[in-house]
C-alpha cells in the first residue's frame, strides 16, 4: 500500500504540475492490479484519465530497451563503431 500510495501521489502531482489530463502507465509496474485501481480512482476523481496496456504488454522496461536497441542496431547507418568495444556501459 505504501508503494502504491507514493507512486499515485507522485504521478498525480506531476500531472498537475505539467497540466496533463491523460496519464499513461507502462513497464512492469503497470501490471500491478492495486496500482491500476488506486491510480485510476484518484485520477478520475481529479478529472484525469489513466491508460494502461493490457497486462501481456506490461513487461519490464529492460525488455523494451533491448527491443529498441535491436531495431537501432539493424537500422541502416545507425551504428558508430569508431569506439570499438571501449564504450562505457555505466549507468552514471
Amino acid at each position: 500500500e505504501a508503494v502504491v500510495d507514493t507512486l499515485t501521489k507522485q504521478t498525480l502531482r506531476c500531472a498537475v504540475e505539467q497540466g496533463l489530463k491523460t496519464i499513461l502507465v507502462a513497464g512492469g509496474v503497470a501490471s500491478n492490479r492495486r496500482l491500476r485501481a488506486v491510480l485510476r480512482e484518484r485520477a478520475e476523481a481529479d478529472g484525469r484519465s489513466v491508460h494502461y496496456p493490457t497486462p501481456d504488454y506490461c513487461t519490464d522496461n529492460a525488455v523494451m530497451i533491448g527491443g529498441l536497441g535491436w531495431h537501432l542496431l539493424e537500422a541502416p547507418g545507425a551504428r558508430d563503431l569508431s569506439l570499438g568495444l571501449a564504450l562505457d556501459a555505466s549507468p552514471r
